[in-house]
């Protein structure tokens, strides 16, 4: 399978399922890639219409998000939640067991 074949089918499973976009997000976030963690963001992202219908939802500019999620900025916490809050997730925090 290509690659992009992979990333089709996996953008197809995250669209409009906020449930598969978390459970995504956490398992990368578990294997502890900061870079692979911001792959996967951009991913969701694309799967929920690209990042200038992001940005709209999210009421932020473009040319900003693109720098938030570069790898190279620095996200504030409150951009990171809007562009979250735009595809129906939530940052949330819970107690380690």
């Amino acid at each position: 399978m290509k690659k992009c074949d992979f990333t089709e089918s996996l953008m197809k499973k995250l669209r409009n399922n906020p449930q598969r976009c978390a459970d995504y997000l956490n398992d990368v976030k578990e294997d502890g890639d900061e870079k692979a963690f911001w792959l996967a963001i951009k991913i969701i992202i694309d799967a929920h219409g690209g990042m200038t219908e992001i940005a709209k939802r999210a009421n932020l500019n473009r040319p900003s998000m693109y720098k938030a999620l570069s790898g190279e900025g620095s996200p504030r916490i409150d951009t990171i939640d809007k562009i979250m809050n735009s595809i129906g997730l939530d940052i949330n925090y819970s107690v380690r067991k």
